[in-house]
């Protein structure tokens, strides 16, 4: 092809060069490069948007994933501390307050109170102390994860479930409960079946015994602190928050009180991943019951007992911020995902991988039928030139010579479409930035649109032109195939 071909196309063909004419096939380019743009960037971009609070740099390890990733001298590992129950006394607070307030100015209150301390101690030892990691690295730290007050600021606070200071409060209200009834009973009348029958009544007589009693017997018993959970209070858990917890012989500060690990029981406003953010530590995946202080890592080294595991909860500093780092942490793990952030973007990645396999075979069926139709429009096109292409054959132009200035045509439109998809391409990507810019303040989210480099869409670009122009060459030749008497008829 020369520039007397272009000039002649130009002078002679101009109405194939219309805008109408060229914006097909240039929305088609149009569409590829946005398509892959988004493939390409997508990642990064996925990562940005969705990581929200979780701690994406964090991720359980197994020993033999650990030895297989080469940067593993950069890798940080907490391991498995725990503080068993009998180590740890919960010290006055809001639940042992209510029993002694219950007791004032009785004459059994110290004896009332030692029973408190009692069944305290004997539910404690149901409890289990582990790890707390920092607050840009523990997934307790995430938004919704905490009801009342805040995470840890150091070494000195700790968390606690809503399940171990429901089961302090009802503990020790239930012990006042059996204290304030054996007090009434010992100073009743001398029959038990007649005490604190309204007058007037008869001792079988059941209809007038105070609500709540079973029997004559029972007539003053309170109800159980354990028949409803409306008997805690919002502000029964929060005169908690402040309180001290001894563990061995260190003193710790309530700083804030999970949601409830029971999703029944879990109140409105809890994060909607509540489990899975919960579950995503395998540490946290261990335990067997939800009496827990959560201690910082810092000091339940010094005073918890270190168990040995196959398996430790892991950082690697600005993992994703290098996505090279990233495939090759996930090709060291078994399971192929980092940690539940990682198992997000991969699962959303294979979603648009097959978004896309479906929109190329679509893509391929309407281009299979666009080159059909551009077929069929060429042998039109030649049938109303074939005189002049008999005549020109008479007057000693060769069909090689003919047959380079039609297709040229044809190349010249497919090209003119492309320059044109990719002047709309450009034009998209700058429109969006001010868009957004508008809609969210930042051009950040416009970046989905920037080139990525993908390797796949050159391939496809070519496969496509090779077909467009195969499909152009082979019309054209089939038609100068034909008798000079037949053109010129």
């Amino acid at each position: 092809m020369n520039f007397s071909i272009i000039r002649y196309h130009r002078k002679r063909n101009r109405e194939q060069f219309r805008f109408s004419r060229l914006l097909p096939f240039a929305l088609m380019f149009f569409l590829l490069m946005a398509a892959f743009a988004i493939q390409d960037n997508f990642e990064s971009f996925y990562i940005e948007t969705a990581i929200g609070d979780y701690p994406v740099d964090t991720f359980n390890i197994y020993d033999e994933e650990l030895e297989k990733f080469e940067k593993r001298d950069q890798v940080e590992l907490w391991d498995y501390y725990v503080v068993d129950g009998g180590q740890i006394t919960l010290n006055a607070g809001k639940a042992n307050q209510v029993a002694e307030a219950g007791q004032a100015g009785k004459t059994d209150q110290a004896e009332n109170t030692n029973q408190a301390e009692e069944t305290n101690q004997a539910d404690v030892t149901e409890m289990i102390g582990v790890y707390l990691a920092g607050e840009e690295d523990s997934v307790l730290a995430i938004d919704g994860m905490i009801e009342f007050g805040s995470f840890p600021k150091d070494t000195t606070e700790v968390l606690v479930t809503r399940e171990l200071i429901q089961t302090q409060i009802r503990s020790s209200e239930s012990t006042l409960y059996d204290g304030t009834t054996s007090s009434i009973e010992g100073s009743s009348n001398e029959s038990a079946d007649e005490s604190l029958i309204l007058p007037g009544a008869k001792s079988t007589d059941e209809s007038l015994i105070l609500p709540g009693a079973k029997s004559t017997d029972e007539s003053l018993i309170l109800p159980d602190a354990n028949s409803s959970e409306e008997s805690i209070s919002e502000s029964d858990l929060l005169a908690c928050l402040g309180t001290t917890v001894t563990i061995g012989d260190r003193e710790f500060t309530i700083s804030g009180i999970l949601y409830a690990l029971d999703e029944t029981q879990r109140s409105a406003g809890a994060c909607s991943r509540f489990e899975s953010y919960f579950m995503s530590d395998i540490y946290y995946q261990w335990l067997d019951t939800d009496q827990i202080i959560f201690i910082p890592y810092q000091s339940i080294t010094e005073i918890g007992v270190k168990r040995e595991t196959t398996v430790h909860r892991g950082v690697y500093r600005g993992l994703f911020e290098d996505l090279n780092v990233v495939s090759a942490l996930r090709a060291a793990m078994y399971n192929g995902n980092i940690n539940l952030i990682d198992q997000d973007i991969c699962q959303a990645q294979k979603s648009l991988e097959s978004v896309m396999r479906i929109l190329e075979a679509v893509f391929g069926v309407f281009f299979f039928m666009a080159c059909i139709f551009l077929c069929s429009q060429i042998r039109i096109e030649l049938f109303y030139h074939r005189k002049e292409l008999g005549y020109l054959q008479i007057f000693g132009l060769g069909k090689p010579r003919i047959w380079e200035i039609y297709t040229a045509g044809y190349v010249l439109k497919f090209v003119a479409s492309f320059v044109l998809g990719i002047l709309i391409y450009v034009a998209a990507a700058a429109s969006s930035g001010v868009l957004f810019m508008l809609w969210q303040g930042n051009t950040e989210m416009s970046r989905i649109f920037s080139w990525g480099g993908s390797g796949e869409l050159p391939l496809l670009l070519g496969m496509i032109s090779v077909f467009y122009l195969g499909c152009v060459a082979i019309t054209v030749w089939r038609y100068l195939r034909r008798d000079v008497i037949q053109l010129i008829r």
